[in-house]
Parts: C-alpha cells; structure tokens; sequence
C-alpha cells in the first residue's frame, strides 16, 4: 500500500495489483483545475493539510504574487514515507522558489530573481560593520553556466516492455520507460567568455516541456553572468531588508562605489547589539 495526498486527505492506492499478468497503474490528478496545480497553492494546501498551518498565517499575497511569476502545472507524489519538508522542498525547487516566516510572522513564499531596479534602502560605508565574500554551495561555486537541463513530467513508476499490454503504442511505451523528460536551454557565447563555464541540471516537477523550457531559461538568464554573494553585517536592524527584497551597497570594494543592487538571500538577526547580518546575491 501506498499513501498519497488528494484534497490533503489521505487515500490508499493498491500498487502492484496484476490483471492477467498486466502491472495496473494509474494517472492521478489533485485540484479542481491547473490553477490549483501550481507550486504556490500546492505549498498552501500542504501547509494547512499535512501541516496543520490555519490559513491566516499565511501570506496570501506572497501566495498570489508567486502565481503570477509562475503559473505552471506540476504535481507531487511519494511512493514511500516523506516528510513535509521534504515535499516542500520539491515543490518549491521546481520553480526555484523558498519558504519562511517574514517579519510579519506570515509563512510567505518568494522566488530568487535578480535584484530589481529600485532598492529599498542603500546602505553605505556608515551603515556596514563588515562584508565579505561567500563561496556559494553550487557545485560550480559561482562560475557562469553555459547550459541548463530541466528535467519535467517525472514518471513515478517507469515500466519495461513486459509490464506492459500489448496494444499499448510505441510512443506510450517509450513514455513510461524514462523516469523524466527533460529540455535544454543553452549560451554558447558563455563558454567562449568563461573557459570554466558550468552547467545546471534542475529537477522539477513540472508537466509541460514548455514550462519546464521556460524555467531553464530563466536560470539561464540569472547564472550565465557573473554574480557575487556577500555577507553583510549591518548597524541597525533594517526591516527593509526582508527575504527577496533588492537593496543597494555603496562602498569602496567589490565594484560598488557608484553604488549595486542585491537581492536578500538570508537574514540573521544579532540582538546582542540591535543589528543584522545579511547575505546578499546579485
């Protein structure tokens, strides 16, 4: 027996039943419609199902916000025990996309884009304690990509030719022999700027090759060119500078004397003496 989530209740699904020596397996689909399909609400129903999180701390905008960056259609599923975080996880890494708690107290959900435009706070000379560089934990430490794989439409039970019945085609067979698809975007000018250029493979759980094709574009776009990650320990508590938001540094290293803008990645609070700590990508 194995458990899945429908509605976020739980439903028992007999595997390896066999029909006259047929494997009997079965497309399953949770939500009334793909707009209840997408990473953002996937998150909100397993927040309020399996972890018992009341649907007002939640942050329904960030909820909303994350719909209109990525709408696609993708579906989870554990054929052995799994825990929340986990699912959580990848769901959310499908779209590259994180969970937390804001300073609202709202679990709320985001993307890592790069920075925008318009910061909002600069922090200066005046304002930063110390900053430093951080080796970022990708296999490629930060070096440029030249190509990304996202691999979509996972098949959770991939099966051989003797699983199956004869009138099954040619092209359903060889779909369910591969545990993914998977589609590629690719910079061949990268490799000719950086002779180290990496490449990504992303796991997703994405359904559509078009969606899963749009994901890998966008990290391409947002690893093809050089980025940094700082840590930053600042003076005051700077609430501004919240999970996701663009702020600018202003000093005279790394490149930032006009001033460069960053996205948060991680903020520690230090109590001690009523500042900050941030990490920084951009």
């Amino acid at each position: 027996m194995a458990t899945v989530y429908r509605e976020m209740e739980e439903v028992d699904f007999q595997q390896g039943i066999k029909l006259a020596g047929v494997l009997v397996t079965a497309d399953a689909a949770e939500g009334a419609n793909g707009a209840a399909r997408t990473a953002a609400q996937i998150v909100k129903r397993l927040l309020e199902g399996p972890g018992g999180v009341p649907s007002g701390d939640i942050d329904a905008g960030a909820v909303a916000a994350l719909d209109a960056l990525n709408a696609s259609v993708l579906g989870f599923y554990a054929d052995r025990e799994a825990s929340l975080g986990d699912a959580l996880d990848r769901v959310l890494a499908s779209i590259g996309g994180y969970l937390t708690v804001g300073a609202s107290g709202l679990f709320t959900v985001g993307r890592l884009d790069a920075p925008g435009v318009s910061a909002v706070r600069a922090f200066t000379v005046h304002d930063i304690l110390s900053i430093e560089r951080v080796s970022p934990a990708d296999p490629g430490r930060g070096v440029p990509v030249k190509r990304v794989t996202a691999r979509y439409a996972p098949n959770f039970t991939p099966q051989a030719d003797a699983d199956l019945a004869g009138a099954v085609t040619l092209t359903r067979r060889q779909f369910v022999k591969e545990a993914y698809r998977a589609v590629t975007s690719e910079d061949g000018s990268v490799a000719t700027a950086h002779l180290l250029a990496g490449e990504i493979a992303l796991e997703t759980l994405l359904a559509d090759e078009a969606d899963a094709g749009d994901e890998a574009d966008r990290v391409l776009a947002l690893r093809k060119v050089r980025r940094d990650l700082l840590r930053v320990s600042i003076a005051d508590p700077a609430p501004e500078a919240e999970l996701g938001a663009t702020i600018a540094l202003k000093m005279a290293r790394f490149g930032m004397g006009a001033g460069r803008n960053f996205v948060v990645t991680s903020r520690s609070e230090e109590l001690s003496r009523g500042g900050v700590v941030l990490e920084v990508f951009g």
